[in-house]
């Protein structure tokens, strides 16, 4: 299993901040907006909601309190989920706008997303492997999916089409997870025990994360004119960094020394 506490990857959180670090070491010091919506990412730890704050009601019953607690405590869960990958979201689109990406020669797939699964299919399998993991965490990704109600299922999630390859389809698949969300599609589900249907929600959402940051590191390691350079901690000379092809290739992975 490559997603668990105990896989073989760091958590999302600190895979952002050492995307952040990257973006810190080859723009101008903070320069970078891709740094900023990465770093953010990176650093949030909770947001609390309360599914009873305006209930005025003196008079509940024991089971409806344990209910409103839960789905407090899962939903919170949730939008600090749905917050860091909004973050992780933005700081692509930052890079897309900065970096344009040839479009999609089908005039039926249009749009920046469709353009940066054109480049993958036809320009980045040709000359890179994709980053290790990558296929476990996808075949992770369709079991969620698969068993979460409010998606369609895997096979049309990851299917190929004139922009997108089967080998590296996760960017497609988040995309539609994300519209679902910010188009108000999203249908949110009940905290676990108190559904028959078990909930993935939070798991979906935090996949997705990994998936967009994964794609990122592809991208900066096919895209980037030059990658001599060295990074390292944040406030560490360049003296004591990793070159930046290996580190973009290796800084999702808890075995990589990262100083």
């Amino acid at each position: 299993m490559v997603c668990p506490k105990h896989g073989p990857l760091v958590d999302t959180k600190r895979h952002c901040h050492n995307i952040a670090r990257f973006f810190l070491t080859s723009e101008n010091y903070y320069s970078s907006p891709m740094y900023s919506w990465f770093q953010i990412a990176s650093g949030i730890m909770e947001v609390k909601y309360a599914s009873d704050l305006h209930d005025g009601s003196m008079f509940q019953c024991n089971p409806t309190i344990e209910y409103e607690q839960a789905k407090s405590d899962y939903h919170s869960k949730l939008i600090r989920e749905l917050t860091i990958f909004n973050f992780i979201w933005g700081g692509f689109e930052s890079y897309c706008d900065s970096s344009p990406f040839t479009p999609c020669p089908s005039e039926k797939r249009r749009g920046s997303v469709n353009s940066v699964n054109h480049f993958l299919k036809f320009t980045f399998l040709d000359k890179h492997p994709v980053v290790q993991f990558y296929d476990e965490v996808i075949e992770h990704f369709k079991k969620l999916l698969d068993k979460n109600p409010w998606h369609g299922k895997s096979n049309e999630l990851f299917s190929s089409d004139t922009c997108t390859s089967e080998k590296i389809s996760g960017l497609k698949a988040v995309y539609k997870i994300r519209n679902s969300f910010a188009h108000g599609a999203l249908k949110f589900s009940e905290p676990d025990g108190w559904s028959d249907v078990k909930p993935f929600d939070i798991a979906v959402i935090n996949t997705s994360s990994r998936v967009l940051l994964m794609t990122m590191q592809m991208l900066l390691l096919s895209r980037t004119n030059n990658l001599k350079f060295k990074v390292s901690q944040l406030h560490e000379s360049d003296e004591f960094g990793v070159l930046a092809d290996k580190y973009l290739t290796k800084l999702h992975l808890k075995s990589f020394k990262h100083s």
